[in-house]
């Protein structure tokens, strides 16, 4: 039985449930007709015509793109691995579960607090030992776009030289070219040693062995490593930027401002 109750604008349904008797071929199971209750038909209010007419109309403008923070790329890349540690969470499996790990050829070093290989140890032992476990955190999506691209983009000799001097935030040595002071060769000491031929027998002629106080095939290699930490910074600069899709960085990444030849700016 339906009873219709009207309130206001509202129409409330109310529905009784009905018991069936058992057919033949129910098994003296009672079938019951299945009534929904509580349905609510209500009739929405309109807006008058007037009061629409004098609402403003507004209209969607086109959807912009924040523009990049721009960032120089010592500065960026000393954020990746000082701050955010891209390479020690990522290359030492840091947080990830063993399978992950295997997948991607990563030997684990450590579990941390945070990673799926803690979660597993505390359902297996059903405790939680104490312990101080690194806390892995929540690596940026920049930091490990920025770790990934440095990696593949660098080769193994010029790779270790950015990081490091990334993760201290320091530049390598450079030396001016300006003409260097020879000094005589001292002994155990701490005298000049003199050389003798070997027809004087030690009496006339004696000569003292000199040498620079720098080295310039030292100062050379100096140049040289500063002149390839440069390059592979403005290399980097360029595929930084470049990235495209899930990789794509937030911010823009700005040349070095460290000069290229330090040493001919300094002569």
């Amino acid at each position: 039985m339906v009873q219709r109750v009207a309130i206001g604008t509202v129409t409330l349904r109310r529905s009784a449930r009905v018991s069936v008797p058992s057919g033949p071929g129910s098994y003296g199971i009672a079938r019951s007709a299945s009534v929904s209750t509580g349905d609510v038909d209500a009739q929405p209010r309109r807006m008058p015509s007037a009061r629409r007419a004098l609402m403003p109309l507004v209209v969607p403008g086109p959807t912009t793109t924040p523009e990049p923070k721009p960032m120089d790329v010592e500065a960026f890349l000393h954020w990746v691995y000082a701050r955010q540690k891209a390479d020690r969470i990522m290359d030492h499996g840091i947080g990830l579960h063993r399978i992950e790990a295997e997948w991607d050829d990563i030997e684990i070093y450590g579990v941390s607090a945070c990673g799926c290989a803690q979660a597993e140890q505390l359902g297996a032992l059903g405790v939680r030992v104490d312990t101080s476990p690194y806390d892995a955190g929540r690596l940026h999506p920049d930091a490990e776009s920025a770790a990934i691209c440095v990696r593949e983009t660098l080769d193994w000799r010029t790779l270790p030289l950015v990081v490091r001097h990334a993760r201290v935030g320091d530049r390598p040595e450079w030396s001016t070219r300006k003409p260097q002071q020879l000094l005589p060769i001292l002994n155990r000491k701490g005298k000049p040693v003199v050389r003798y031929a070997d027809w004087d027998k030690h009496r006339n002629y004696g000569a003292c062995p000199v040498t620079y106080d720098v080295d310039p095939a030292y100062i050379d290699m100096l140049n040289e490593t500063y002149g390839t930490w440069w390059d592979a910074l403005l290399l980097l600069c360029s595929t930084l930027n470049a990235l495209t899709g899930n990789q794509r960085l937030s911010r823009r990444v700005l040349p070095p401002k460290a000069p290229r030849t330090p040493w001919e700016e300094d002569a």
